[in-house]
């Protein structure tokens, strides 16, 4: 039997450790020039400010879209950090982490976490949950829910993904995801929320 090859977390891997070594390189370069009084004014802290930005969503992004493997960890300040980098003026993320969690719950938890935040049109609340031993509910709560019956259909069935947005590529992902693991994925939908299992 062939091995399975998760090319999708392969290049997203390969893209954000090529690209996070000279963001750091750029971060470190503005702390420089701010130890050495270069960096004043406020143009210069919004270098400063897009530059934290960029390097907390792309740590964010190689977690949810790169290669996990069995027995990885994701420490509990690690998921402190990824949880400040959804957040968004428009989007308060609670997620009471209480310790280090397996890489693989980590990244499905992302993955529905974006795919939730896709349906909050006008922004709102995304809780996230344990429902028991390695599963967990993603819940997203806002005044509009984008109606988007090819990303849920997504969500079970992979004849929906042709149809998807590149913004939307996190619904297959994360149905790829649950299914290399073994696990459904529940879906429960209002007209203020989105809940889902996974």
């Amino acid at each position: 039997m062939t091995k399975h090859v998760d090319l999708a977390g392969l290049i997203g891997s390969r893209i954000c450790h090529d690209i996070i070594s000279p963001l750091g390189a750029v971060g470190n370069g503005v702390e420089l020039m701010q130890l050495s009084g270069l960096g004043q004014g406020p143009e210069f802290e919004l270098v400063r400010e897009s530059i934290e930005h960029a390097n907390a969503r792309i740590k964010f992004f190689r977690v949810a879209f790169g290669l996990a493997s069995p027995g990885q960890m994701v420490q509990q300040s690690e998921l402190a950090g990824l949880i400040r980098a959804a957040g968004t003026p428009r989007l308060q993320i609670d997620w009471p982490v209480g310790g280090g969690l397996p890489r693989l719950e980590v990244k499905r938890i992302l993955l529905a976490l974006l795919a939730v935040e896709r349906m909050l049109i006008s922004g709102g609340v995304i809780t996230v949950l344990s429902t028991g031993p390695g599963r967990w509910a993603v819940r997203g709560q806002g005044p509009r829910i984008k109606e988007a019956p090819t990303c849920i259909d997504a969500l079970r069935n992979a004849a929906a993904d042709a149809e998807l947005e590149a913004a939307e590529v996190q619904f297959a992902l994360l149905r790829i995801e649950c299914e290399a693991q073994d696990i459904a994925v529940g879906i429960m939908t209002g007209e203020e929320f989105i809940e889902l299992n996974v």
